[in-house]
């Protein structure tokens, strides 16, 4: 990792970090940034950036030192805060309790909260007016060693209410940033009974260009049918979709598909 007060790095590199200095200390001010700080430009896809293609700026307070825990945020390119947390680990983003986002605007868009890394309990998200969007509970299903979220309470784009406590019609949309693609775009909607997708949902993929119909029992897939541009239509059972988290905790997909009823990745 940079950091800005190390005198044993090249000429370039250090013209590259007094940029970034500037740009902090013009966002946040000399008081909260200091010299046991550390700063990278960070890319869409949360990788070790440049003055030219940066996104975000990291910043993990109190780097130099040996903690348990330390704060990290990461700022858009305007200096606006776009997100801040705790991670356990200053070389992995390893988060632990909430991770809070925000819009550019400076309004709040989702609470994430963690334990172990791994993101559990109840969640929070809101549209970028201020208005509430979703409610959700993110629990671990030991007996099959993944996590299952439950949809509490969601409201429409229009500010009506169209989940309560956990019964009612669900609109999802998944953004996922992936490797020199655009992000794939994954939107549904459909019924949730007792927290969870139940009967047929229906949605599409822009970038992928399908629509595709799914029944549900209880939160489990059961199937799928899937119809591309052309026209042709396949059967499914199972999604795919292989995320991988950046060690600047991004979740990326390096690709996606469906698996039909013989195993196979469509």
């Amino acid at each position: 990792m940079l950091n800005y007060f190390n005198s044993k790095i090249n000429a370039p590199l250090k013209i590259q970090i007094s940029t970034l200095f500037l740009l902090l200390i013009s966002f946040l001010g000399h008081s909260q940034f200091g010299p046991n700080d550390d700063a990278v430009y960070l890319d869409s896809l949360g990788n070790l950036g440049n003055e030219d293609n940066y996104k975000f700026i990291r910043v993990i307070k109190d780097f130099s030192e040996k903690n348990e825990l330390y704060e990290v945020s990461f700022f858009y390119r305007s200096g606006k805060l776009e997100r801040r947390g705790t991670t356990s680990n200053k070389y992995f983003m390893t988060f632990e309790g909430p991770c809070i986002y925000f819009y550019e605007n400076g309004n709040r868009k989702k609470i994430e909260n963690y334990s172990e890394n791994r993101i559990l309990g109840k969640q929070f998200e809101w549209y970028e007016n201020g208005n509430t969007k979703l409610e959700s509970e993110v629990v671990f299903d030991k007996k099959t060693n993944s996590t299952i979220t439950k949809i509490v309470h969601y409201w429409n784009s229009n500010n009506e209410q169209k989940v309560i406590a956990g019964e009612g019609e669900y609109e999802e949309t998944e953004t996922y940033p992936r490797i020199n693609k655009k992000p794939l775009v994954i939107s549904s909607k459909g019924r949730i009974k007792n927290f969870v997708k139940e009967g047929t949902w229906t949605g599409n993929s822009p970038q992928k260009k399908f629509n595709f119909t799914e029944e549900f029992s209880n939160g489990k897939l059961i199937s799928g049918t899937r119809i591309d541009s052309l026209g042709v239509e396949t059967k499914y059972n199972e999604i795919e979709i292989k995320p991988k988290v950046t060690p600047n905790g991004f979740v990326v997909v390096e690709g996606s598909g469906l698996i039909d009823e013989e195993g196979t990745v469509v």
